[in-house]
């Protein structure tokens, strides 16, 4: 994982990067908070799998024990997400990490490139 359980993380900040046979796609924080991560760096996951979860806190912890307010905590949970081209998209692994990441329905998507891509 990029970033280690117990760490602060920002939202949108890359948490981690995931290997498929074609392509390396990059996880990021759907919120601000700590990071407890349930996998290790290593391991195979299935689609779905829960990666790690984020603790949402009011603020960055504070860097002194004088400074430590009671932060707010809600739990977030980051799963494995299947690249979002389907087989009806031909779209390039870079291609197909970018529609991941935007979050744009494939379907959506009208190709305008050579044989369909």
């Amino acid at each position: 994982m990029g970033k280690k359980s117990g760490e602060y993380v920002e939202r949108d900040e890359v948490v981690a990067e995931l290997e498929s046979e074609k392509a390396t796609f990059e996880v990021n924080a759907e919120l601000a908070g700590i990071l407890e991560a349930s996998v290790a760096e290593g391991d195979t996951l299935k689609i779905g799998d829960i990666i790690a979860v984020i603790k949402e806190t009011t603020g960055k912890p504070a860097t002194t024990a004088s400074e430590k307010p009671a932060p707010k905590v809600e739990e977030k949970k980051v799963e494995a997400q299947k690249p979002a081209a389907t087989a009806d998209v031909k779209a390039t692994p870079v291609a197909s990490a970018i529609i991941a990441d935007k979050k744009v329905d494939p379907k959506t998507v009208k190709p305008s490139g050579f044989s369909g891509k």
